[in-house]
């Protein structure tokens, strides 16, 4: 073997030698949890390079800016930067925009088009759908955009969509599709997602220039592959013809976006597709202990659409993994906060701590405890619990029915949801009530829109929302529980309407959290003190520096690695969730995001679940999750708490769980906003329910059973 070749394999274990010297042919790299695969990717570039390969010839995909950074950080430092200048690497949509800049025929563009961020894309929809002369409330514009999206990751025209569509109102959103389309590219425009979908569709259509880059792309290299979707996969395919030297690296266990689009079904049929594929499994670990190895592959074994590995590591065996059952969700944060600071005093730090939960809702609790015991933390890819916009906005309408002079409140809410009270309005009515000595709520109450100089446009917004205050601020002079004024602070102002219309990919999320808040103002002696328990815990300031302790969902945990990992709220309906419950596909990407999970832990893993729990505003007792059932207790240690006290249940939620559904699936129901539609699910959770309506003309919409104003048709 020449000493440059010896250069580039030194440090490999054999299965990473054989990936990055097998030069010809399809290869798959199933490379497992820690197991060196960006290694092994930039390793391959320089041996091809070395092997005499023009770097002009070499096209290698990421999906992130930051992991294509990396990897050229990585080859300049294996062979140079001059060596490497004419590569490719870059993320699906860089690649693409390359070749539409010097082949825009492919997109039907013309050259020194744009291309719209989600802001353009947004408008231009917007705009496609009030040409088209429909309500924005029934087409909101964020929902329309998402079927957009997911149309075209699957390479689904606006006519096919339109073939397909379920009813009146998705036939529809194929119309805005088409209309959208047309105007992009009336406007030399081009979004992200077609960035992709254009060049597929202009490879197909134009041989010429797809052969021009086959010949010239001799070798493909993708990361991640298990997180391809179908335009993705088409390029790719496309590109590697006919000699085939593609090199996908990717790990089917750790296939986690399907809500995203990717398709599990493109590395897992990879073999199929090119039946003289390589297959290579990188099996050997170099981050985390054998012991939480042992747990990981138990666990993952249950999945049936996978590729068999087993992973290992020569880091030790370690520390068993322990789990606790707790006996609420209060005493599981208490145990997480607890190990966390006994860690300290074996060496480790807080930054070396992290705790992954299933969904965003699950940080509040432990964010209190955190804070009372004065514990530094940072909430990673998302926002503390207490600063979530839906959050405050609730916090606020409650804060103006106690203390009506509290025009910071007001003005945060006053035209939210959109109500037609603009900023201009917003402005003279407080220059109208510094004028009088008043607040902006009492100005309202005191005088007319007239002498307040207010236009007779806002007169009647305003009108409708001092009346929507006062009869909420009756309420509070019958001194109704908190959650109760909370639910019908939801209820009249529609908030939750404007949840679902906003975007429906973090609908769901925004309607954890809001259900979250209830759950603490049920445990409030009054409105009063929940109000003043909120403000405290939102005003401790903890200073995130290196010293602090990491809180995120699974998701954002993908690709992260710490010395001490918690994972959090293992009960049926949380994790797996609920939502996930319905087919084994649905089953096994749960099971895969624990798996993505417990293999971010280098040296301790601790798994919890609570007895009860008030999650989304309620009390439930959910079974254990049955990943942990799937387990034998010799891959884990078990601690349970026995002393068992009930956690208390206020009286509203109590009589909402007696309460029978007032309808059934299949049932047609009425809503003042979305008119007819017809129930498709009801979820039950313990003391209120989840219902899901598709209506005719607004399309699916998710409420909470005790907020809705459905009627029976």
């Amino acid at each position: 073997m020449a000493e440059a070749d010896q250069h580039i394999l030194e440090g490999l274990n054999e299965r990473q030698i054989e990936a990055v010297s097998t030069l010809e042919g399809p290869v798959l790299v199933v490379a497992g949890a820690g197991s060196g695969k960006t290694r092994v990717l930039t390793r391959r570039i320089a041996y091809l390079l070395e092997q005499g390969v023009n770097p002009s010839e070499i096209l290698a995909i990421t999906f992130t800016n930051k992991a294509a950074r990396e990897m050229v950080e990585r080859v300049h430092h294996l062979v140079g930067v001059e060596a490497a200048k004419a590569l490719w690497i870059s993320t699906f949509h860089s690649a693409c925009s390359r070749i539409l800049r010097v082949h825009p025929e492919l997109g039907r563009l013309r050259s020194g088009f744009t291309i719209y961020d989600a802001d353009d894309a947004r408008r231009l929809v917007e705009r496609s759908i009030r040409a088209l002369e429909l309500d924005t409330k029934r087409f909101p514009t964020r929902a329309v955009m998402a079927k957009i999206s997911s149309a075209k990751a699957d390479l689904i025209t606006p006519r096919e969509m339109a073939l397909d569509a379920h009813g009146a109102y998705d036939r529809l959103v194929a119309t805005v599709y088409e209309a959208y389309e047309a105007a992009l590219i009336a406007n030399n425009a081009v979004d992200f997602d077609n960035l992709v979908n254009s060049v597929v569709t202009g490879l197909r259509e134009h041989a010429g220039v797809r052969e021009y880059y086959q010949r010239r792309f001799r070798y493909l290299l993708v990361d991640e592959y298990q997180d391809t979707n179908r335009a993705q996969n088409e390029l790719i395919g496309l590109l590697a013809e006919p000699e085939n030297n593609i090199f996908v690296v990717g790990d089917s266990d750790q296939s986690i976006y399907g809500f995203r689009g990717a398709d599990l079904g493109n590395i897992i049929g990879f073999a199929n597709r090119l039946p003289t594929t390589r297959t290579i499994a990188l099996e050997q670990n170099y981050r985390s202990t054998n012991a939480i190895l042992e747990l990981a592959n138990t666990l993952i074994t249950r999945n049936a659409v996978r590729h068999d590995k087993t992973l290992w590591s020569e880091l030790g065996q370690g520390v068993s993994p322990l789990y606790f059952k707790a006996q609420d969700d209060r005493q599981e944060a208490e145990f997480v906060v607890s190990q966390a600071l006994t860690v300290l005093s074996d060496g480790y730090s807080l930054r070396d701590v992290a705790v992954i939960y299933r969904t965003n809702a699950q940080s509040r609790v432990l964010e209190e405890e955190l804070s009372k015991a004065g514990v530094p933390y940072r909430v990673v890819g998302g926002v503390r619990f207490y600063d979530r916009r839906e959050i405050r906005d609730m916090l606020a309408y409650l804060r103006i029915l106690v203390n009506p002079d509290d025009d910071v409140a007001l003005s945060r809410v006053i035209n939210t949801p959109h109500r037609g009270i603009g900023a201009g309005t917003q402005e003279q009515l407080a220059s109208a009530a510094r004028t009088r000595n008043v607040s902006m709520l009492h100005a309202l109450e005191l005088f007319s829109t007239e002498e307040l100089g207010l236009s007779s446009r806002a007169a009647k917004a305003l009108t409708h929302f001092v009346e929507m205050i006062d009869y909420l601020r009756e309420l509070i002079h019958e001194e109704a529980p908190a959650p109760v004024v909370l639910d019908e602070v939801m209820t009249r102002t529609e908030y939750l309407e404007m949840i679902n219309e906003e975007d429906p990919l973090t609908a769901e999320g925004r309607l954890e959290n809001l259900a979250e808040l209830r759950r603490v103002a049920a445990e409030a002696d009054s409105l009063e003190a929940f109000l003043e328990q909120t403000a405290l815990f939102s005003a401790i300031d903890a200073e995130l520096d290196d010293s602090s302790m990491t809180l995120m969902t699974v998701h954002m945990a993908k690709g992260l690695e710490f010395p001490i990992v918690f994972v959090v709220g293992l009960e049926e309906g949380i994790f797996p969730h609920m939502r996930s419950l319905t087919t084994p596909a649905e089953i096994e990407e749960e099971r895969r995001l624990l798996y993505v999970a417990v293999t971010r832990a280098k040296q301790r893993l601790l798994l919890s679940s609570a007895r009860r729990r008030s999650f989304q505003g309620n009390v439930i007792y959910n079974p254990e999750s049955r990943f942990i059932g799937d387990l034998p207790e010799g891959v884990y240690r078990r601690q349970e708490s026995l002393d068992y006290q009930p956690m208390p249940e206020h009286e509203s939620t109590k009589k909402r769980a007696n309460e029978p559904a007032p309808y059934r699936v299949g049932d047609r129901v009425f809503h003042t906003r979305y008119g007819e539609g017809e129930v498709r699910a009801i979820r039950e959770r313990s003391v209120d329910r989840e219902v899901v309506v598709y209506f005719d003309a607004a399309g699916e919409r998710v409420f909470f059973g005790s907020m809705t104003k459905l009627k029976l048709v």
